[in-house]
């Protein structure tokens, strides 16, 4: 039901609007599903003595989110306060809760399969719609730009690069398919930020695939050379693309001088700072507007909150803008355990399975464009509460005969076959 909901969030507008009456957006539907895979999940799990327990992060982001809620109701009253900001980020703030319940009531081993099931088929959706893309079966290319691009595939792109230097940690015990999983997901991202001429996923794309060899080398399971020779391979085909002219789009934007120096997210973040006395240090909460530039350039005088926007495009700032001081102990508490993963031993990564790499690459995204949307939410709450998870082997499932799909590591077989009925 998770990979259903993303699928779901990512299936193109152009697309969907084939398909779907559009009466209740996909975005919505998805959440929907996404929680109710959450909600299935505590009930199928709930009894299994395998569940691990809640990491302190994950609590902690718990009260972020009840403040948030809170500080946002609080100011109702204020002008720059809309409902509908407030309704489309609750709903964003019950997803990231919903991946916090899915990995709380997982038994041991069970995120390892939904990680790398994530990664696998967001990556095989993205690629499938990028070919579309190309194709023109989505639509044509926007006149101005040559750029060929449907926002909800952003979704798609954020879930296979967070999820592949997890992948790459998980490499020591599924060798074979994590191999696979993230030659599939360089792909595919890669093929969508060419096609869709978009450079922060390119660019991000770099950071998760040289912080996957990182893990990959720590843990011997690739070597040097291999790494060298995946470089040249990389660097061959990014040539070919160029002489012709796949790479055309993308690297004219590259070139532009002005979009990269004076870009118009650096001058929106710059806004949010030189008015930091409307959400530090308690916190705007969710719900409120602010007037940017970004908002102004979108909205165009179509919508009654016109120019504004309910959180910066640089979306790295937004825990501190909605929860103020306790929102940047959040960040503060992501940023270390971080740094905490890449010092990890490398027997330590033979037993572990760790999520925050992965949050690595959500800084890294919130860094450039994006973080606070529906996907950029879920991952963190999944993220957060698997936290560094021991992984235990066990016989028991292999021993139950529910081995298939959900082959779960580390649980035991009787658990495993009531969980699963």
């Amino acid at each position: 039901m998770v990979l259903m909901g993303i699928a779901v969030i990512g299936c193109p507008r152009s697309l969907a609007r084939g398909v779907w009456p559009m009466d209740i957006p996909l975005q919505n539907l998805g959440a929907a599903i996404i929680v109710g895979a959450a909600f299935l999940a505590s009930r199928l799990f709930r009894e299994s003595p395998q569940r691990a327990a809640l990491p302190w992060p994950a609590q902690l982001l718990v009260v972020v989110i009840l403040y948030s809620l809170a500080v946002g109701v609080l100011h109702s009253g204020s002008p720059t306060f809309f409902w509908y900001f407030f309704a489309r980020e609750g709903v964003w703030l019950a997803v990231c809760v919903a991946g916090i319940l899915v990995a709380s009531a997982m038994p041991s081993g069970g995120e390892t399969v939904l990680i790398l099931e994530m990664c696998g088929i967001g990556a095989v959706l993205l690629l499938i719609f990028s070919v579309a893309l190309r194709l023109d079966f989505l639509g044509p290319p926007e006149e101005s730009t040559g750029r060929r691009l449907d926002v909800a595939l952003f979704a798609l792109a954020t879930v296979a690069l967070c999820t592949m230097p997890i992948v790459a940690r998980v490499a020591t015990r599924e060798k074979r398919r994590a191999g696979v999983v993230l030659a599939l997901s360089s792909l595919s991202v890669v093929a969508f930020g060419v096609v869709s001429g978009t450079r922060s996923v390119l660019m991000v794309w770099v950071f998760a695939a040289a912080l996957s060899g990182y893990f990959l080398l720590r843990a011997r399971v690739i070597s040097k050379v291999t790494i060298v020779g995946l470089i040249l391979i990389c660097g061959a085909a990014a040539t070919v693309l160029w002489r012709v002219g796949e790479l055309q789009v993308v690297t004219d934007r590259f070139r532009d001088p002005e979009a990269m120096v004076e870009n118009i997210r650096l001058t929106e973040a710059r806004e949010f700072l030189e008015r930091w006395e409307e959400w530090f240090p308690f916190g705007a909460g969710i719900g409120v507007g602010f007037r940017t530039v970004v908002g102004v350039w979108a909205d165009a005088g179509v919508t009654p909150y016109d120019g504004l926007v309910n959180a910066p495009h640089i979306g790295i700032m937004a825990w501190t803008i909605k929860a103020g001081l306790f929102g940047a102990f959040f960040s503060i508490v992501l940023i270390a355990g971080v740094l905490r993963a890449l010092k990890t031993p490398r027997k330590t990564l033979c037993r572990t399975i760790d999520c925050y790499p992965g949050v690595a690459v959500l800084l890294a995204i919130g860094s450039i464009s994006g973080g606070w949307t529906m996907v950029d939410l879920f991952l963190t709450g999944l993220f957060v509460a698997v936290g560094d998870r021991a992984v235990r082997a066990a016989e028991g499932n292999r021993q139950s005969g529910r081995s298939g799909k959900w082959n779960i590591r580390g649980a035991r077989g009787d658990d495993a076959a009531r969980g699963l009925r």
